[in-house]
């Protein structure tokens, strides 16, 4: 498999894609603690049972959270991935 990455074009799609959590959750954002922050279909936790309808939904809060970290690392790691494969393409062309 070749890839065909420039240095430019990694920062280029870096800057494009470039956001912050409060720009879409806003600054000063109030959480409602009786909502589970994470819908169903990704909690999966109707299925358990022995759980009563507040552990549940704080089940799901948690599980929200671990996700929202998850995906953090993800994103703070694929900027990191980008520019050192562009840095090694471009110390290859040297």
């Amino acid at each position: 498999m070749k890839n065909h990455y420039s240095y430019p074009d990694a920062l280029a799609t870096l800057e494009r894609i470039n956001w912050c959590i409060e720009n879409i959750i806003g600054a000063d954002p109030r959480l409602d603690f009786a909502e589970p922050f994470m819908p169903e279909s990704l909690a999966q936790v109707d299925g358990l049972s022995f759980l009563c309808s507040d552990e549940k939904r704080i089940l799901k809060q948690i599980r929200g959270h671990e996700y929202l970290c998850m995906f953090g690392r993800v994103e703070e790691t694929n900027g990191i991935v980008a520019i050192k494969a562009a840095a090694h393409k471009l110390c290859r062309v040297c």
